[in-house]
């Protein structure tokens, strides 16, 4: 992540605000899905997710940023504690001086407020790094330029170092802007910095070596390796000023060896008058010994296009989003399209070489950066078509990618989208042999929340441990609001949901959520953006509420959820779809079903299987969303059993949004 540097100091003499008896934190009890906040901030979630996990709900003491800042950028340090960096609310005058950074500790359920020293008092952190049992904080800090410092853990809990580093000595030739991302090497004291443009120059990739801190507490940075964006003309209008690249993301390959560290960038692109150009990603490596960046790849763009009205392909290229390197040195790279997002590309590695490093992809010697082009009818961008060997085709139905993050327990690849969208992918095998399986996605509930008016939420992954991915939501620079929650997510339920608890109270109806499926499968068949395509068994798309009374968002339980379907937008066409239900006590149950039809479909059928018995409803052309009882009845024995939902041979074509079990 990349950090603005600042130096972080407490309270007073630089010590966290201290927890008073009072304030200590109740125990929590997580569920699958688990929402920390502030007294009177967890507006009308239940105690279930839209998408149908259980959801708990934990009020925190003092939780929560001083008024007038906004988190905005989150990470997680060694002892689980969960760090979340404030910005000023433009809208908002602060209460109090700043910079600010709140500290969550899971847990004891108790969160502290560190102010940072070093930096004008309207500064904001801008990132946050892991750095062994410490955690890094770049800031900005006005007049001093952009700082360097850590927060540690002591017995009294956490502590900024007293003074931080300046860094203008590493800031670029044409000035000293924030800089963008730091990304720390693995057994190692270098870090890598990803400075952006500023002004009409382009930005650079810079690699620091970390010293001390000494016996006063001082820290040192010398700069040992730096890469200059050169002028990039535009393609678009050659006769225009060149474009501004910055370096906004760095993301480091586990498997690189710490003297020779590989690296993806993300490359942030604009034209001269602002507007924004399809963002591309480039891999480099740095050889610590020779003090020297390398090229491993062209600056590349995935190659495919945004589909127009009429669904065919526009001449708007798809760009390069967020990136994350599996622990197999495997690149996974999301699409974008302003606010929405594409399909989720895998470059493996290949006969032991970096992700990009491969013919199509590699740079050619002596080809000036500015020569590698894209074109698609009288459209051209900067970056080179690099088609993935793979691609995630369920990444398609969420909004763009917020980020993306490695489970170090199961290498599973952990998706945050626009939203509050989670869902796991996880790999199997290499090279152009894996196969892949997809869990369920989690609406978190963000729009149950509650939203000032004019505001917009925006998403950070802080990490993963534990088995449990952990994010922050807020809102958008531009939005007004101060609260913020922390979200937890128990990624073993995506893959292996628990069973769906059924009532024993006649008349009472339980429903079961078409998403929450043990059905994780995937097919694969060779596509056009990518070598081979990657399709989901159990296929889901987001649902909605804007019409509650007959669109599939009419359930049980607030908030959008999502539905089963076909990639291609019909209903699901084929292939089982499994549930894990728990009944109480034997008895009687009647099935209901919230489905979808297109009004050609006149030959769709549902089948019911459970515990011996298997029911067939007939689905008529519907043509919109409706609530289809069926009148045959199922007899359930107490104890846990397999539901199967599948569309009989040629039967196919119904969505399903979800199914009931009314106790008799």
């Amino acid at each position: 992540m990349a950090l603005p540097v600042l130096v972080l100091a407490g309270v007073g003499p630089g010590a966290a605000r201290p927890t008073r008896p009072a304030d200590r934190g109740l125990r929590v009890v997580p569920d699958t899905v688990t929402v920390y906040g502030r007294i009177g901030s967890l507006g009308a979630l239940g105690d279930r997710s839209p998408s149908g996990q259980g959801l708990a709900r934990a009020v925190v003491p003092g939780f929560g940023l001083p008024p007038g800042w906004q988190a905005h950028v989150a990470t997680m340090a060694a002892d689980g504690s969960v760090l979340v960096a404030g910005r000023p609310d433009a809208r908002s005058p602060a209460a109090g001086p700043g910079p600010v950074v709140g500290v969550f500790d899971p847990a004891t359920n108790e969160h502290t407020t560190l102010t940072l020293v070093g930096a004008d008092e309207r500064s904001a952190v801008i990132d946050l790094e892991p750095l062994g049992d410490a955690v890094a904080v770049l800031y900005g800090s006005g007049r001093r330029g952009p700082l360097l410092g850590r927060l540690t853990r002591t017995a009294g809990g956490w502590r900024p170092d007293p003074s931080p580093v300046p860094l203008r000595s590493a800031c670029p030739a044409h000035g000293c802007p924030a800089a963008g991302d730091l990304a720390v090497v693995p057994g190692s004291r270098d870090l890598i910095v990803a400075w952006p443009a500023d002004g009409g120059t382009s930005g650079s990739i810079v690699v620091l070596r970390l010293a001390g801190p000494d016996a006063a507490g001082r820290l040192a940075v010398a700069v040992r390796a730096r890469y200059p964006y050169p002028r990039i003309p535009d393609p678009s209008a050659p006769r225009a000023d060149p474009l501004r690249v910055s370096p906004i993301e760095v993301d480091l390959d586990p498997t690189a060896p710490a003297g020779r560290p590989r690296f993806a960038i993300g490359l942030d692109v604009r034209r001269a008058d602002g507007q924004p150009a399809p963002r591309v990603v480039q891999e480099f490596s740095y050889d610590a010994r020779r003090r020297t960046i390398e090229p491993l790849s062209a600056p590349l763009l995935p190659g495919d296009r945004v589909a127009g009205p009429d669904r065919r392909p526009s001449d708007t290229f798809f760009a390069f989003g967020s990136t994350v390197y599996d622990r197999h040195g495997n690149l996974w790279v999301g699409r974008t399209n302003g606010l929405h997002g594409g399909r989720l590309a895998v470059y493996p590695r290949l006969a032991g070489r970096a992700a990009l490093a491969r013919p199509g992809c590699a740079p050619v010697a002596g080809r000036p950066l500015g020569e590698y082009v894209s074109r698609a009818g009288r459209r051209v961008a900067w970056g080179r078509t690099c088609r993935p060997d793979y691609d995630i085709l369920q990444a398609t139905e969420h909004f763009g990618l917020e980020g993306l993050a490695i489970d170090p327990a199961t290498g599973d690849v952990v998706i945050l989208a626009l939203g509050g969208v989670v869902q796991v992918v996880r790999p199997f095998g290499s090279g152009r042999a894996m196969r892949f399986r997809i869990g369920n996605a989690v609406d978190l509930g963000l729009k149950l929340l509650p939203l000032p008016p004019g505001a917009v939420r925006r998403e950070w992954l802080a990490g993963v441990t534990a088995g449990r991915a952990w994010m922050v939501s807020s809102y958008f620079e531009w939005s007004p609001g101060t609260d913020h929650w922390i979200y937890s997510v128990r990624l073993g339920d995506l893959m292996d949901p628990p069973p769906v608890a059924l009532s024993d109270t006649p008349g009472r109806t339980v429903t079961v959520q078409a998403e929450q499926t043990l059905t994780t499968g995937t097919s694969q068949r060779p596509g056009l953006s990518a070598r081979s395509v990657v399709d989901s068994d159990a296929y889901v798309a987001w649902c909605s509420t804007w019409i509650s009374s007959n669109d599939c968002g009419h359930d049980t339980l607030p908030g959008d959820g999502l539905f089963v379907r076909d990639d291609t937008g019909y209903g699901h066409l084929g292939g089982d779809l499994t549930y894990r239900i728990r009944v109480p006590i034997a008895g009687r149950y009647r099935l209901a079903y919230r489905i979808a039809t297109f009004p050609n479909m006149t030959h769709a059928r549902i089948e019911f299987e459970a515990a011996g018995q298997t029911v067939t409803t007939a689905v008529p052309p519907l043509g919109k969303w409706t609530t289809l009882h069926e009148p045959a009845t199922v007899d359930l024995p107490a104890g846990v059993h397999l539901v199967r939902l599948a569309p009989p041979a040629g039967d196919g074509g119904w969505a399903l949004n979800w199914f009931g079990l009314e106790r008799l």
